[in-house]
């Protein structure tokens, strides 16, 4: 069983990018959706708009692919070994994709302690004008 999985899964370069833009695409889409169940619209204009959708994933996966290999050339003119440059630009997209997933976890975390930081002190405020 092993031998036959040996090699069969590979990683794509640019595939972390594609990942990126997709999960934009997605959130601009639940969105979306959540403003079409108001509309009230037909079956086929759903499809139409489901399929639509799904060409705008496969295009952030190519624009994904595409990213990676422009990082790639950058790197090929540095290194001016294509190996170097491949293992160099697969390194900046995980430190970049590393990045990003540390920023959406740590921003509403801040932004969850600020707003309670501000419910803490209004409650406090009225709490010392009530003691007046």
């Amino acid at each position: 069983m092993r031998k036959r999985l040996k090699g069969r899964i590979h990683y794509s370069p640019g595939l972390g990018y594609g990942v990126l833009l997709s999960g934009v695409s997605s959130a601009i889409s639940v969105g979306f959706f959540f403003k079409l169940e108001l509309w009230n619209l037909p079956t086929v204009l759903v499809v139409v708009i489901i399929v639509i959708l799904c060409v705008a994933y496969a295009v952030c996966f190519v624009l994904g692919k595409d990213i990676f290999d422009f990082t790639k050339k950058k790197y090929l003119r540095r290194y001016k070994d294509d190996k170097t440059a491949q293992h160099y630009a697969e390194i900046t997209e995980a430190v970049i994709i590393l990045m990003i997933g540390l920023l959406g976890a740590i921003v509403p975390a801040i932004n969850e302690a600020r707003n309670d930081s501000k419910d803490n002190s209004s409650s406090i405020s009225e709490s010392i004008d009530g003691c007046d």
